[in-house]
């Protein structure tokens, strides 16, 4: 009698890359949605592959690790590429003199701490004080809020907030503002807007620029495999407005439970002790509130990868 496999999911064979983008070649500091990443998707579809996986593409914190972002839905403003915003006329040529620089074969990412958000900041004041010239480039944002609204908006409440305690953790802000839901309208200063404005214009360029490069990969048959941030990290805007969804003490707001993945895994010169680590997930809270969350969370990544 012949065997059959349980389940014959294979219907065909194929191959491919795992390369972050941050790995790219370029002039910016780090490997950005530039002309790099369509090469290499170029080469990739040459060569007979059909794959390209990425790590998580989040907004990295302490350490710049992808799998200790801010947020499960954001993408890492670090990766945008600033030639496109010269091209859109929200930055000069001028503004990549700081960026010429860093170092070519690493990345120094507390230089570009220093001068890839300065650079940004000036493209969102220029698209601010010129908004009847780019009227499209405004209807396109516009559009964007609304569609990303479910994450977006907290996302640049978090990160403007974490700008004005000048990146501390959440755990240590001033109380008031340690409860997302416990804050007001009151609470928010003008500036704060101005701040979460801005962080919310990143997000715009990066999934702009990201739906792309993506649509590019389609037409070149190759796909993108993505990475879902199951390492949730404490300090991120996901436990900051739904820490019922974690195991996380009601009081403090620190951990309960916290798991992780030894870097040893991936680098033989990496301490033992060290890990990506997170937060235990709250089940059975996930599992009666959080039920949205992960619908979102599926329905954002069904835009960045296949």
């Amino acid at each position: 009698m012949t065997e059959y496999p349980l389940f014959n999911w294979l219907h065909e064979r194929g191959t491919g890359v795992l390369l972050h983008p941050t790995c790219f070649p370029g002039d910016q500091g780090v490997g950005t949605l530039d002309y790099s990443a369509r090469l290499f998707i170029d080469f990739l579809a040459d060569s007979g592959m059909k794959y390209w996986q990425v790590c998580p593409l989040g907004p990295t914190g302490f350490g710049d690790s992808p799998y200790q972002t801010f947020s499960a839905f954001a993408g890492n403003p670090y990766l945008i590429d600033l030639k496109n915003l010269i091209g859109r006329g929200l930055l000069e040529e001028s503004d990549l003199g700081p960026f010429r620089y860093m170092p070519g074969s690493r990345t120094d990412f507390g230089l570009l701490y220093q001068h890839k958000l300065p650079a940004l900041q000036k493209a969102f004041l220029c698209f601010k004080k010129e908004s009847k010239k780019r009227q499209d480039l405004h209807q396109e944002f516009s559009v964007f809020l609304d569609e990303q609204s479910h994450w977006l908006n907290a996302f640049g409440l978090f990160m403007a907030f974490k700008q004005k305690f000048e990146g501390r953790s959440w755990l240590d802000w001033p109380e008031k503002y340690r409860s997302y839901k416990s804050i007001s309208a009151n609470d928010i200063e003008p500036d704060i807007l101005q701040l979460a404005e801005s962080h919310k214009f990143y997000q715009f360029l990066f999934y702009s620029q990201w739906s792309d490069l993506k649509a590019h990969a389609n037409k070149r048959g190759v796909q993108i495999i993505g990475d879902i941030p199951i390492f949730v990290a404490l300090d991120s805007v996901d436990v900051w407005r739904s820490p019922e969804s974690f195991q996380v003490d009601e009081e403090s707001g620190k951990p309960i439970a916290v798991a992780g993945c030894p870097l040893i895994i991936f680098q033989r010169t990496a301490s033992s002790g060290a890990i990506h680590s997170t937060i235990g997930h709250n089940t059975k809270k996930m599992a009666t509130a959080g039920g949205s969350n992960v619908s979102n969370l599926l329905s954002s990544y069904t835009i960045l990868f296949e």
